[in-house]
């Protein structure tokens, strides 16, 4: 996966379970043990997430307040 993340210079994915987002995997987390090959042991488990009606700046807000980098827009919802 890191081969593929590296080549492609996507720096993170998100982790889907029954079409539900259950946490986010990065290069840096791939890398800290590489040895391991159970995505759910080197994921970071529920992400901070907002939805697509979530103005910018709150958007921003959250990227600041937690410091993340990433910030996966979902649907709530069935």
């Amino acid at each position: 996966m890191l081969k593929i993340l590296k080549r492609t210079g996507i720096s993170g994915v998100p982790v889907i379970k029954n079409k539900k987002l259950v946490g986010i995997i990065t290069r840096k987390d791939l890398l800290r043990k590489p040895e391991e090959t159970q995505l759910g042991l080197l994921m970071t488990p529920k992400p901070t997430t907002t939805t697509p009606d979530t103005d910018l700046r709150e958007a921003a807000e959250l990227l600041v307040k937690h410091k993340i980098r990433r910030l996966p827009v979902v649907e709530s919802g069935p």
